[in-house]
């Protein structure tokens, strides 16, 4: 029986699409990485320059790819 694909693969597989023009079926591929993987972890992978860079001509993709950003510290 087949099963789902790791994170890593998924994530390469939308890098591929991305990189062919499919951002489509990117973002499928990662709503299905998003579903296997940790907040933090998907965030480390899209922060790669690769999918901040297609995230600037799609919409959609620039949803998927928004990276967490540290707050400061409260001051007490």
């Amino acid at each position: 029986s087949e099963g789902a694909l790791p994170e890593e693969w998924l994530i390469t597989a939308a890098a591929l699409k991305i990189d062919q023009g499919h951002f489509g079926d990117a973002v499928q591929l990662l709503t299905q990485a998003r579903a296997a993987t940790s907040a933090d972890n998907f965030s480390y992978y899209v922060s790669d320059m690769l999918f901040q860079k297609a995230s600037q001509n799609d919409p959609v993709l620039a949803s998927m790819c928004r990276t967490k950003k540290a707050l400061p510290a409260a001051n007490p």
